[in-house]
């Protein structure tokens, strides 16, 4: 089964959830050098427990709308935050919509902004914000409460916010032409909305009240602003909306800034005019829930997975460490033999052994077998390039790829998978063999003289025999292909093998062996040409060299991934 990558990493050990649940959109971060698992909602939804503990929270409401013609902007959401304690059971989370700015003259039912609803989640209310009042009137209450609208002769009060969820909306100016009255700010998570100004000369509405600034999402943002006050055109200036959302008051043709969605800001104040002037709209609410992983055990790179539902640890080694577990588990393993060696000859891939085994608690060596060095591919005597390595863990041995034939008629090296025999060397009793239930054969040569070399053999299949077909005499075995597997949340092949060499010598070669799906290096085509290497932590065999003087190329670094659901 193929798993979802959550991009969590943590080099330090097994990372196992204090809380198990799903629901909301879920991501993995790290804050303060430590990883939290983190569900967010800005929609309504259920929270679902299967392990219960400590969590952190961060309710928000929707934010007041701000008011019409020098209306007072929006209160912000009222914002609560903290830890708590859940059980196993489904938690509903409800998000609350911001209030719907004003859309109707000072003097009608609709010329104020309507409250922000209510956001709950675990037994928590977070109130939604109060409403920004027009003409000559009082700020609404709410988690923070509304601006006052701009008066003529008195000052009107912004509306009240909740105890220790927001404060109180900006009161209005007194004075003023009709365009020219200023209005409060709504208030904020953080802040009193600011108060309008009235100098005796052009007016300037109240900022709104800025939020709280949270890192429970993995970055510091704030929630929960409110929004600025409207002003008519012959004012100053018309207020600010407040960090965490708030939106802008405006002096403008334009309507009131809506409040930002998500983060529970108040909508910003329209000024005044002859035609309609509407309130921009609150922001939504948003709930945030987090909660920590508890290091269990140690050893490899260690990443989260999800698996159709299904939380994996997966711990990914590639160079020799220990894997430490304080429990007793069910694991299912790769393990990678390093690659072999080229020279002609392909390097056969390390052997691949999967499956699953019971490990105690304890402390267990985890070896990585680097792969197999290179040989040149002139020169006396038939021995191959070297072996790769073994790789090993709980008993479990991936042997390393055979090194490939090297000079003329050198023979490949068994191994997990077997090298590629050299040029000219065409005797089927002499191809190398892979180790039985992890590799493959290598291939040998296709004539006795002026032929190429074999493939590596790969973890799913053998290397293949330089070509017999006369339009392509010179050219090289192809590797043989890996096994595909998603162990590690992603689907990988690993253990090609190297394809081999061409042989330019006296023909038209058409091209060098291509290296199994795996990791498996290509072989040279050029004369003098070297071959690539085998990609490391994949396990595969090098791809060969050409024989007049080219090089062979080192196998690729083995690799032991080991994971278990959490």
């Amino acid at each position: 089964m193929l798993g979802v990558g959550l991009g969590l990493t943590q080099p330090r050990g097994v990372l196992v959830p204090s809380v198990l649940a799903s629901g909301g959109t879920v991501t993995d971060v790290t804050r303060d050098g430590k990883q939290y698992r983190v569900h967010t909602f800005t929609a309504s939804d259920d929270f679902v427990v299967t392990r219960g503990g400590t969590v952190e929270y961060l309710v928000v409401g929707g934010g007041g709308g701000g008011a019409a013609e020098q209306g007072g902007g929006g209160g912000a959401g009222g914002l609560l935050s903290g830890s708590t304690s859940i059980s196993a059971q489904t938690y509903g989370i409800v998000i609350g919509q911001g209030g719907v700015g004003a859309t109707g003259r000072y003097n009608t039912a609709t010329g104020d902004g309507d409250n922000g609803e209510n956001s709950s989640a675990l037994g928590l209310t977070a109130v939604g914000g109060g409403g920004g009042t027009s003409y000559n009137k009082v700020g609404k209450n709410g988690g923070s409460g509304g601006g006052a609208g701009g008066s003529a002769g008195t000052v009107r009060s912004g509306g009240l916010g909740t105890a220790g969820q927001g404060n109180d909306g900006g009161d209005s100016a007194a004075g003023g032409s009709n365009d020219n009255r200023p209005s409060g700010g709504g208030g904020g998570a953080g802040e009193v909305g600011g108060s309008g100004v009235y100098p005796s000369g052009p007016g300037t509405s109240g900022d709104g009240g800025d939020g709280v600034a949270s890192s429970i999402s993995g970055t510091s943002t704030y929630y929960a602003g409110g929004g600025g006050g409207g002003i008519g055109p012959s004012g100053l200036a018309a207020g600010s909306g407040g960090l965490g959302g708030g939106g802008n008051g405006t002096s403008t043709a334009a309507p009131g800034q809506n409040g930002t969605d998500g983060l529970g800001g108040g909508g910003g104040g329209g000024r005044f005019d002859t035609v309609l002037r509407a309130g921009g709209s609150g922001g939504d609410g948003i709930v945030i829930i987090a909660y920590p992983f508890v290091p269990a055990a140690t050893g490899g790179n260690v990443s989260l997975i999800d698996v159709d539902g299904t939380p994996y640890f997966v711990h990914t080694f590639t160079s020799s460490g220990d894997f430490v577990l304080s429990k007793s588990k069910t694991v299912e393993y790769l393990i990678v033999g390093g690659g072999g060696g080229s020279g002609h000859g392909g390097g056969g891939a390390g052997g691949l052994l999967t499956g699953s085994t019971t490990v105690g608690v304890g402390t267990l060596p985890v070896v990585v077998g680097p792969g197999g060095a290179g040989k040149a591919t002139s020169g006396a005597g038939t021995t191959p390039a070297a072996s790769g390595d073994n790789s090993t863990f709980n008993g479990l041995t991936a042997v390393g790829g055979g090194g490939g034939g090297a000079t003329r008629f050198g023979v490949g090296a068994n191994g997990g998978s077997g090298g590629g025999s050299s040029f000219d060397m065409t005797t089927s009793g002499n191809r190398s063999s892979g180790t039985s239930g992890q590799g493959s054969a290598g291939g040998i040569s296709n004539r006795t003289a002026y032929g190429a070399g074999g493939g590596g053999g790969g973890a799913g299949g053998a290397g293949a025999d330089g070509t017999t077909e006369a339009a392509e005499v010179g050219r090289g075995g192809d590797g043989g292909i890996g096994v595909e597997s998603s162990i590690s949340g992603t689907a990988v092949y690993y253990a090609g093998g190297g394809g081999s060499g061409a042989n330019t010598s006296g023909v038209a070669a058409t091209g060098g062996g291509v290296g199994g799906l795996g990791g498996g290096g290509n072989g040279a085509l050029t004369s003098d040409g070297n071959g690539s290497p085998g990609t490391d932590g994949l396990g595969g065999g090098a791809g060969g060299g050409e024989p007049n003087g080219g090089l062979g190329a080192d196998g690729g670094d083995g690799i032991v991934i080991i994971r278990y659901a959490a």
